[in-house]
């Protein structure tokens, strides 16, 4: 192969050119390489092609050749990155036409319907091919296997850096690795952030912020999975607990199907104290408050995370 290295068609500044006799071997050389090439060869033969197709289809053949020996050893996104190859040929022979189809490889095409099971995915990329193997946390791992299985809420409560965005981020990426023969839809929100995005959206009179309004509460209360992260973080008032936050979780539910989870350095008690904002003579909380704690007690499983910060 060492010819088709230094083999140049172009002229150069000495109008130097490739002899016919350099072609041919060339071509020879090229011929060659793909019947010497046992996988590729067996490929070709088996979609229909005579010795004498690939050699009158050599210039196709070989882009083919070319392609299967670079991505055959591509098996990971960031292999595709890396190398900056994305897409395999598959070769089609339809009589005396031989056509090179682009497929997408597999790591991307796992990563397109990965990315396109989100509206909202507040984490970073590099947190995309985790589950729940990578949790260390085995007590936690099997009661949020048991809450998906059981149509249950997962609400993982635990200092800060002690690893609930990442178990999180684990259980939504097994639930959408698993779910290869269906999409689903939904969203990671940071609730600082998304619930600031709605409050502004909420106080605005025009049209437009309150169509997007409703857009994004309808997608929260309709959607295949949701993860609250850093429940209790938010800037709380009664306008967001009683027209975005309720309204919510009162829909999910109702949907045993819709996945739910919240991560949270407070407890569901502590969040819920701090979401009471008129309290009567004798109350602990008001009765909205209350219907929260309610709603979250009776349909979450509160898993604690250890009390010692580590390296998620």
């Amino acid at each position: 192969m060492e010819r088709l290295k230094k083999l140049n068609f172009e002229s150069d500044s000495n109008n130097d050119y490739v002899s016919r006799k350099d072609f041919e071997d060339y071509k020879t050389e090229i011929y060659n390489s793909i019947l010497n090439d046992n996988e590729v060869y067996k490929i070709l033969v088996d979609k229909g092609f005579s010795n004498e197709d690939i050699f009158k289809s050599l210039d196709k053949c070989y882009e083919f050749y070319k392609n299967y020996n670079l991505v055959k050893n591509i098996k990971t996104l960031k292999d595709c990155e890396k190398n900056n190859i994305y897409y395999r040929f598959d070769i089609f022979k339809n009589q005396n036409f031989v056509e090179l189809k682009k497929i997408a490889l597999e790591p991307l095409r796992k990563n397109l319907k990965y990315n396109a099971s989100f509206e909202f995915k507040d984490f970073d990329s590099t947190f995309d091919e985790i589950t729940l193997k990578d949790v260390d946390n085995k007590k936690m791992k099997n009661e949020i296997k048991n809450c998906f299985k059981n149509g249950n809420w997962i609400y993982i409560k635990g200092e800060i850096r002690t690893g609930k965005s990442f178990a999180a981020i684990a259980s939504i990426n097994e639930l959408i690795y698993s779910s290869e023969d269906k999409n689903i839809f939904g969203s990671f929100i940071n609730c600082q952030d998304r619930f600031k995005e709605l409050l502004d959206l909420y106080f605005k009179k025009d049209n437009d912020s309150r169509n997007e309004f409703n857009r994004i509460l309808n997608h929260y209360k309709k959607c295949d999975f949701l993860v609250f992260d850093g429940f209790g973080n938010e800037i709380k008032n009664e306008i967001l607990r009683d027209a975005i936050i309720l309204p919510i979780i009162q829909e999910r539910n109702s949907n045993r199907k819709a996945y739910t989870l919240f991560t949270s350095n407070y407890s569901i008690e502590d969040v819920c104290n701090m979401y009471s904002f008129k309290k009567y003579f004798g109350e602990k909380k008001d009765v909205k408050a209350s219907q929260l704690e309610t709603l979250l007690a009776n349909k979450s499983k509160e898993c604690v995370t250890s009390t010692a910060p580590n390296l998620y």
